[in-house]
């Protein structure tokens, strides 16, 4: 398939759990669709050190069924060539070696803290929860009338010296 190709039907794929993605009381296939997107992500942001040798690590601080997914979801997934790995972090940890660093709802009072520690390295903070980007993440996935919604902080993701392309920016509210 050729890379535009592959980048549209990423888009469309993409697309499709942003906006006509319900979630159904006896089937809550959440976690799922955010492992999926997290995923995603490695295909619309570009690291600076992203042609280093090692694994692609995805750091999690704190629990949630999104972990679960994610473990299963990335086992043969790969990443700029790279073996993509999670990683669990607790909320005091004093360093975060990750390329994407997803902070659970239940963990969410730590952002700001992680967002400090983090600051001047390329990390990708990635938050559950409404309001989240306008607190340190970079996005914040957010359920909306049963629909998944991705809030952007461009500002964020640029001070972790990370490049977001276009086509995630038009799926997503910007936030500041």
């Amino acid at each position: 398939m050729k890379p535009t190709c592959v980048r549209i039907t990423l888009l469309l794929f993409l697309s499709g759990f942003l906006t006509g993605t319900h979630l159904h009381a006896q089937a809550n296939p959440i976690y799922q669709i955010e492992a999926n997107i997290v995923y995603h992500f490695t295909k619309y942001i570009n690291w600076p050190d992203q042609d280093q040798p090692g694994d692609f690590v995805i750091g999690v601080i704190g629990n949630s069924p999104a972990y679960d997914e994610m473990m299963k979801l990335m086992d043969t997934r790969m990443a700029y060539g790279k073996r993509i790995t999670i990683k669990k972090f607790p909320a005091n940890s004093a360093g975060f070696t990750c390329q994407i660093l997803f902070i659970t709802e239940e963990a969410r009072a730590c952002l700001k803290r992680v967002a400090g520690e983090t600051a001047a390295l390329p990390v990708l903070i990635v938050s559950e929860g409404a309001g989240q980007a306008r607190k340190g993440a970079s996005i914040d996935l957010a359920l909306s009338d049963e629909h998944l919604k991705l809030e952007i902080n461009k500002t964020n993701i640029e001070r972790h010296k990370l490049e977001i392309a276009s086509e995630l920016l038009e799926l997503g509210t910007i936030v500041n």
